[in-house]
């Protein structure tokens, strides 16, 4: 199970905890169930208060995508 510990010795955070995956959010039109997941890889990336993270989707189109995505919270 080391490998779904956290990389960082000072953390002690998992992989999984930082993964979010939601199934069935919506329907798609062959009539099977959304995927929406992301996996958070860092904060601070940028600037203090930021996170970034590796996004992926099964959307309402049966279309499978993959990104990423940088979330600034502003104060």
């Amino acid at each position: 199970t080391h490998w779904l510990e956290s990389a960082l010795p000072e953390s002690d955070e998992a992989v999984l905890d930082r993964l979010d995956v939601e199934v069935g959010r919506s329907v798609s039109r062959t009539g099977q169930q959304t995927i929406e997941a992301q996996f958070r890889l860092t904060e601070g990336f940028i600037r203090r208060g930021d996170t970034l993270y590796l996004v992926g989707e099964k959307d309402i189109y049966d279309t499978y995508n993959m990104g990423v995505r940088l979330v600034f919270r502003f104060q």
